[in-house]
């Protein structure tokens, strides 16, 4: 099982480097609050699991379909849900006027009460603090010592989708 596991993340290191900057695999997860439309917090300094990590904003929210459609049959696992912290963090850099702000903040509420939480990034802060591609939907997998072990900035390709998706089941698999 630990061979598997440590293959499956020397495949997905391997796809994980995109055409544009993001952040670097092995790289350290930075301190950096995210809010969310209820205004509650999440230190992302205090979380010990793996984390998923998709940022997205109005252009790019659809980039990422395919996979967050794969992704929603493991949500579907308490397993799952117990081992990896899913986030979504939306660009919503232009909207941070009234009355804009509320309106953005009513629309993560209802995306979040979906299933994964939308957290807001308003000033833009959140995507240069963790060295983001600005105008791409964003896939970063940290794992529970908040190194990133995948990197991904645009339409993540089959291949490196396979792998994202096996490397989270072997995360899951080994902390279950």
């Amino acid at each position: 099982m630990r061979f598997t596991a440590l293959l499956l993340l020397a495949v997905a290191l391997l796809f994980s480097v995109p055409a544009l900057a993001s952040p670097a695999v092995g790289s350290q997860r930075p301190a950096i609050k995210l809010v969310d439309g209820w205004d509650r917090e999440l230190d992302l300094a205090s979380v010990k699991r793996p984390l998923l990590l998709i940022y997205a904003g109005k252009n790019t929210s659809t980039q990422n379909q395919v996979l967050t459609g794969e992704l929603a049959a493991l949500e579907s696992s308490i397993h799952y849900r117990r081992a990896v912290l899913e986030v979504g963090v939306a660009d919503v850099a232009a909207y941070d006027q009234w009355p804009a702000r509320g309106i953005v903040k009513d629309e993560l509420k209802k995306h979040s009460m979906l299933g994964v939480v939308v957290y807001a990034d308003f000033t833009g802060q959140v995507g240069t603090k963790l060295a983001l591609t600005p105008g791409q939907s964003n896939v970063v997998l940290y794992g529970s010592d908040g190194k990133v072990l995948f990197s991904y900035a645009g339409a993540v390709p089959e291949v490196q989708r396979r792998a994202l998706v096996d490397l989270i089941r072997a995360l899951v698999a080994r902390l279950s």
